[in-house]
């Protein structure tokens, strides 16, 4: 009762005893007062379910697009201004990674054992060295490129995708000379990679 006479006026101190509430006593009545508190916030836009457990999300550079993987492998993109997201991709099992170009269009994800990425001309394939197995992935901005970083328990490699010529190239991970390698990798721009404290430049 105490949460829901400050939704109005206090909503940080109305989610915490809202918090306190469930946490205390944790029945219909408190649980149903932790999700209005949770739902008062100005900042929420809009509650969209999906058929399972949200695994990865990754917005677009200018948030106007999201990409969201399910730990049923399912790959979703959603412009905000639409009603629903639409389904793009489907991978064998959790989605650990993903990246989305600027406009929505090209999307990309991993899933620890195999690569999936969708252009606007549909379905694109990416061949991985023998036995390495994807753990982060990332889209160019213009959605023409994407950038892998794999491993295979000992080498450590990024793959560099381009989707305009359909044509692939995979280096030495430069951070797996002095550590694990790479476990996150995100674009600049459509020239410059960033991987966890280092820069490489895509020719």
């Amino acid at each position: 009762a105490s949460s829901d006479s400050l939704l109005d006026r206090d909503l940080r101190r109305a989610q915490l005893l809202a918090v306190q509430a469930y946490r205390t006593d944790p029945t219909s009545l408190t649980r149903a007062a932790l999700l209005r508190a949770s739902l008062a916030s100005p900042a929420l836009r809009r509650v969209i379910p999906f058929a399972g457990r949200i695994s990865v999300v990754e917005p677009s550079a200018e948030g106007r697009f999201i990409g969201v993987g399910l730990e049923t492998g399912e790959v979703l993109s959603w412009d905000v201004a639409a009603a629903a997201p639409v389904s793009r991709l489907k991978l064998a099992q959790r989605v650990t990674a993903l990246g989305i170009s600027d406009d929505g269009v090209t999307l990309a994800a991993v899933d620890g054992l195999s690569v999936a990425v969708t252009t606007a001309f549909g379905p694109a394939a990416v061949a991985l060295p023998a036995g390495q197995q994807p753990r982060a992935v990332t889209v160019a901005p213009s959605g023409q490129g994407i950038v892998v970083g794999s491993d295979d328990g000992t080498q450590h490699r990024l793959t560099l995708v381009n989707l305009t010529t359909r044509s692939q190239d995979t280096v030495p991970d430069p951070l797996a000379v002095e550590g694990p390698g790479t476990a996150e990798v995100r674009f600049l721009d459509d020239r410059r990679v960033v991987i966890e404290g280092g820069t490489i430049v895509i020719a």
